[in-house]
């Protein structure tokens, strides 16, 4: 997991967030770990911390939601396959 300003309007940015399968679900806790961590440190860069989500990753949608992140209703081309989108989602810090 990590988390970069690609420049000051944009505010801090979640991204690369992967968890090997041995080591999610909520009882391990890493995955709501990591993500306190990076949204300590995204407060100190901006007010909204921003992520990408594959349209099919429903699984990882519903994480993001259950920690706080809405849909934006903003869409981007997945950068694998441009015929398939990523949703932004925003979680107010």
């Amino acid at each position: 997991m990590g988390a970069f300003v690609p420049n000051p309007e944009a505010g801090p940015i979640l991204v690369g967030f992967y968890v090997a399968p041995e080591y999610r679900g909520r009882q391990a806790g890493l995955t709501d770990s990591l993500l306190s961590r990076i949204e300590d440190w995204a407060r100190t860069e901006g007010p909204q911390l921003t992520l990408h989500v594959h349209e099919d990753n429903t699984r990882a949608r519903k994480y993001y939601e259950r920690q706080g992140f809405k849909l934006t209703g903003q869409t981007v081309a997945y950068n694998l396959d441009p015929t398939r989108n990523e949703l932004e989602m925003g979680k107010q810090l």
